[in-house]
This record gives C-alpha cells, sequence and structure tokens, in this order.
C-alpha cells in the first residue's frame, strides 16, 4: 500500500520538530547559530545595500582608507598604502569578540552555520555546555587575533568551527561513539575543502582568512591532547591559553610590528610634531616601501622648518623607492624650494653623502622631473581646503564612514597624491 502524497507533506511541525530537538540537545550551539542570523539580518534591515558598513556598525572589523572630497558626488583615496582595521587600531577591542559572528556574504553564512550545525553538537556533547561554550568563543577570537597579523578586516566563524574539527579528530580516537559520528572520509572532506579554499585564496581568486583557519585548527588539536591529561595539567593549559589569548588579543590591538599601524597613529590629531614624526619614523623603519609615509614625514619636518632634514628623507626614500615618481616630484619641489632658500650648497653636499656615487645620476632625474612638472603647468589642490574621512577601501567593498578633521601638516608646497588605490588582490575582510 503506498502512501499518499499528502503524508510526506512539510508541515510546520515536521519542521519544527528537528529544529526543536536541536535547540534541546545543543542549547549553546544553537544559540551561536542564532547570534550569527541575527547579526546578518540586522545589517540588512539597517543598513540596506550596505554591504560591509552595516557589519561594521554592528561590530565587525572591517579595513578602512582616507579619502578626501573632490567635488559633491568625488571622493579621493589620499593614502591608498594607509589601510587597515582602524576601529580595532583605535582600541575598540570588544571587536575581537563580536566580528566572528558577522559574515561577507550569505553564502559565507550558510556554510559556516552548516558545519557548526554539525560539529556543534558534538563537541558541546564531549565537553559539556559550558566548557564548550568559553572553548569556542577563545578559539574564534585566537584565530581572529592570529589573522591580525596582516592588519585586515576579518569575520566570520571558520577560525573557530577549525578549532571544533581539531578537537574532534583527536578526541575520537579515544572515544568510539564519535569515530562512527565523525568518520574519516567526512572529516578528511573538510580538510581537503580547506586545502582547495587556500589554494583558491593562494591564486587571488577569494579572500580566505587561511591564518585563522591554521590558528584555530592548531587551537583546537591542542585542546583536544590536553584534554586526555591530567587534572593539574589541563588546568595549567588552560592558564596558559588564557595568557596567551590576553596577549594575542593586545597585539591585534596593537600591531606594532605594521608600518601602516604606525602610520595610522601619526594620522591621530592633537599630536606633537616630535611624536608624529617619531610614529611615521617607525612607519618607514617598519615597512620602507610606504612611499606616502615617507611623503608625510618630509612635509613633516618641512613643517616644522627643517628643510634640509626633508630634502634628507626624500633622498633615503628614493634610494629604496627607485620607482615612484611621487617621491621624485617631491624631491624634485623640496629642490626648487631649497634653490629659492639660497640652500643649493647644503642641499648638493646632503645629496653626496645620502646617494654617494649614484648622487650626480639622482639630482639629473630630480631636476629633469621638477622641469617636466613646471613644463605640465601642475597645480595641486591644497590638501587643508578639504576634509578627511574614514571609507572601507571600495576595492575592499566598503561605503562611506566616519568624518575627521585634516591632521597632517603641509608642506610650502604640497607634493601630490596618489593617484590609484589598491589593487583588489588584497581583500579588506577575509573570511
Amino acid at each position: 500500500m503506498t502512501s499518499s502524497p499528502l503524508a510526506e507533506f512539510p508541515t510546520p511541525a515536521r519542521i519544527l520538530g528537528p529544529v526543536g530537538r536541536f535547540l534541546r540537545a545543543s542549547p549553546v550551539t544553537a544559540g551561536f547559530v542564532l547570534l550569527a542570523l541575527i547579526l546578518f539580518i540586522l545589517s540588512l534591515v539597517f543598513h540596506p545595500g550596505e554591504l560591509h558598513e552595516g557589519p561594521r556598525h554592528w561590530g565587525a572589523i572591517t579595513t578602512l582608507s582616507f579619502y578626501r572630497q573632490i567635488d559633491p558626488d568625488t571622493w579621493k583615496n589620499v593614502s591608498p598604502e594607509l589601510h587597515g582595521p582602524f576601529d580595532l587600531w583605535k582600541g575598540e577591542w570588544w571587536r575581537l569578540v563580536v566580528t566572528g559572528f558577522h559574515h561577507g556574504n550569505i553564502l559565507h553564512l550558510v556554510l559556516n552555520l552548516w558545519v557548526l550545525a554539525l560539529l556543534g553538537p558534538l563537541a558541546e556533547r564531549q565537553l559539556g555546555r559550558l566548557r564548550y561554550a568559553v572553548f569556542f568563543m577563545a578559539a574564534t577570537i585566537f584565530s581572529i587575533c592570529a589573522e591580525q597579523f596582516w592588519g585586515n578586516g576579518v569575520v566570520g566563524l571558520s577560525g573557530g568551527i577549525f578549532a571544533l574539527l581539531g578537537f574532534l579528530v583527536i578526541r575520537r580516537r579515544h572515544d568510539p561513539q564519535l569515530a562512527v559520528e565523525l568518520p574519516d572520509d567526512r572529516w578528511i572532506q573538510y580538510l581537503f575543502f580547506c586545502v582547495v579554499m587556500a589554494g583558491l585564496s593562494a591564486l587571488e581568486i577569494v579572500a580566505i582568512g587561511n591564518t585563522a583557519h591554521v590558528a584555530g585548527l592548531l587551537f583546537g588539536v591542542g585542546a583536544g591532547v590536553l584534554f586526555e591529561q591530567r587534572k593539574w595539567i589541563v588546568a595549567g593549559g588552560a592558564l596558559a591559553a588564557a595568557v596567551l589569548l590576553v596577549a594575542t588579543g593586545y597585539f591585534a590591538v596593537h600591531p606594532v610590528w605594521l608600518g601602516r599601524y604606525h602610520w595610522y597613529l601619526a594620522r591621530q590629531e592633537g599630536l606633537e610634531s616630535s611624536v608624529r614624526t617619531a610614529h611615521l619614523r617607525a612607519a618607514i623603519d617598519h615597512d620602507p616601501r610606504l612611499t606616502g609615509a615617507w611623503l608625510e614625514l618630509s612635509r613633516e619636518q618641512q613643517a616644522d622648518s627643517r628643510p634640509i632634514d626633508a630634502w634628507r628623507t626624500l633622498l633615503e626614500a628614493i634610494l629604496i623607492n627607485r620607482h615612484s615618481l611621487e617621491l621624485l616630484d617631491a624631491a624634485g619641489e623640496q629642490w626648487r624650494l631649497l634653490v629659492r632658500l639660497h640652500l643649493e650648497p647644503l642641499a648638493t653636499e646632503v645629496a653626496n653623502e645620502t646617494l654617494g656615487d649614484e648622487s650626480a645620476d639622482w639630482l639629473k632625474r630630480i631636476d629633469e622631473a621638477q622641469s617636466q612638472a613646471s613644463l605640465r603647468g601642475e597645480e595641486l589642490p591644497d590638501e587643508a581646503e578639504s576634509e578627511w574621512i574614514f571609507r572601507i577601501d571600495p576595492s575592499r567593498g566598503s561605503l562611506l564612514i566616519d568624518r575627521v578633521a585634516p591632521t597632517i601638516p603641509q608642506p610650502e608646497k604640497p607634493s601630490g597624491l596618489p593617484e590609484n588605490t589598491p589593487d583588489s588582490a588584497g581583500e579588506g575582510i577575509s573570511l
């Protein structure tokens, strides 16, 4: 006897029944899923059409940059090299806790929550509700902090999910029932998928937080190994993990190894010239490729009535960044200023000291660059007349953020602004 098609119709009872069982059996995992869904909906409802501004408003870590208004409808990225999670860098550490529950798009959300719904209940049963909640949150935050080594925005629970996978793969060796529920083919498929996505990320096809994934996986494996040890070893390991989490959180907010971070600090309002100069010097010490930081350091020195120091800074910069037309133009303008100030002999001596045997060739190139700029009749706008604003970089898919006042002292003649934003290979938000 065949059953009626209506017997298989998805009635509310048939739909809500499994959901109710899931909520009762795994309330902590269900809570994590619900929180991610709520934040995603809030971002869509209150910020429609703003893919990354909505999550930022609700606590996500997003990549910002500096813009200037050219006309009512046009904004220009005046410092393409200077980008990063400025909200985090200014001390909003709580974003490390929240950003994991945000997701870049609906596919990212569905994939993460699907795997979390599969693995979460297994770990929740192994650890108990309280320990599971602490473990998953700690793993997610740790993976987010690890991704901040690169100083970019990051969203998603995948770091915590990889921690669950690492923990369960270790635990299944000692739990036959778990080995049945998580067979070899399933967890190997998860890892294979991770490897494929890492390859796509390496090819710059998609933006994947591989550092967060690896960090989460290692965190979970360590927890799985520790779980089988004696109580005093487990307690010591938990204490060490807490110290590690605090340390990584501190350095995620203060990534002192990043030149962009020191450059961002130099942009803050109310700094004394010596402090701003120290931040800019630290920026180029950590990343000499930041041509904009070199330019701002020379401007700061010029504004502080140190034209020779500004000249020396530009010469040091072009030795490292030999193909930068911006630096070459700025050096030409500074040379012209020094000539007007009757400091040409001293400037030539400094050039000989700084450039060595290449001095004559570089001075010729600098002079030619300045002559060509004069022939073109280039007049650059005064930056002080416009406002800086924070925006997430458009190449990283973002919109307008907060206005801030201009903070960069201007030289006698500005040397120009970057014309191009960074290419889209460096996505601003890792998934």
